[in-house]
């Protein structure tokens, strides 16, 4: 059958075809994905070469990213049955990111498949597959983390400096954001919304907090805000690492009385209504003496 198949074989002048149905997508951070091709040779090709090899290669690769596939054989006898049609040659190509690679970035891969004759001439076929980008890896922390205590000396303001670093893959903009103060008149500055150009090396910063005190007497101040971070360049941006923090600020000076006051002056003030009772009890006593009241 095979020999008449190779007697039957008109001359080869089909061209190799790749194809695939891969439509672009993601790869998953520090992940891969694979996508599946065909390859199409016609048999008069593999019946005039006495069968071959099929390998499918990419260019136009960044440094963050592997494309690999492994070859597969093509045999004579595929094209017995039919020596005048194709045989079609699945391969599957296998891109893999690295963990340093950024995020939402698009990139477009020129695939080329070759198929090498036992004898014989070798074909190609080109193919520019669909955009891939690696998934948005999010990621941020922020020192102090959490809720924190401060101690604040009395009405002095009170500063510190608050650390961010970004670990997100992309652009990533760190959220502040309902922030409620328990006392109306303190003050608390520095925490903002910010956008972090990761691709440029911007992930990180040191940015100063200062609380200031309310006026007077006061025990403490809970201040509570709701931080997050979102990637700016896919559409798959949604709230990253979300949590409501309370901060506390505590008075650590005594409270009770005003500045600059001694404790003699205020211990001694009540003692004033009192003589002023006396003196009048005194007075009321003498005048009921001379009418006759006491003996």
């Amino acid at each position: 059958l095979l020999v008449f198949a190779l007697l039957a074989a008109p001359a080869a002048s089909a061209e190799l075809a790749l194809s695939t149905t891969f439509a672009g997508g993601s790869i998953p951070f520090a992940g891969s994905v694979d996508v599946a091709l065909d390859t199409v040779v016609d048999c008069a090709s593999v019946l005039s070469t006495l069968g071959g090899t099929v390998t499918v290669s990419a260019d136009g690769l960044p440094d963050w990213l592997t494309a690999t596939s492994s070859p597969v054989e093509v045999d004579a006898t595929d094209c017995a049955a039919d020596p005048t049609g194709d045989v079609v040659i699945p391969i599957v190509l296998n891109l893999t990111a690295a963990a340093s690679a950024p995020g939402l970035v698009p990139v477009e891969l020129l695939l080329a498949a070759s198929y090498e004759g036992t004898v014989g001439d070798a074909q190609s076929a080109e193919l520019t597959l669909a955009p891939v980008l690696v998934a948005y890896r999010p990621g941020h922390t922020m020192t102090p983390a959490g809720n924190q205590t401060f101690q604040v000396e009395g009405a002095t303001p009170f500063s510190f400096d608050m650390q961010i670093e970004i670990s997100a893959n992309a652009r990533t903009m760190v959220m502040f954001e309902d922030k409620t103060v328990s006392n109306p008149d303190a003050l608390l500055q520095g925490i903002k919304a910010k956008i972090y150009d990761v691709p440029k090396g911007e992930t990180k910063e040191t940015r100063k907090i200062t609380f200031t005190p309310p006026a007077g007497a006061w025990d403490q101040v809970l201040v509570t805000f709701r931080t997050y971070s979102h990637c700016l360049d896919g559409t798959d941006c949604g709230s990253q690492l979300e949590r409501t923090v309370t901060w506390t600020f505590v008075n650590q000076t005594p409270q009770g009385s005003p500045s600059g006051s001694s404790d003699s002056s205020v211990k001694g003030a009540p003692a004033l209504p009192l003589l002023g009772l006396v003196a009048a009890m005194l007075a009321v006593a003498l005048v009921l003496r001379r009418r006759g009241a006491f003996p």
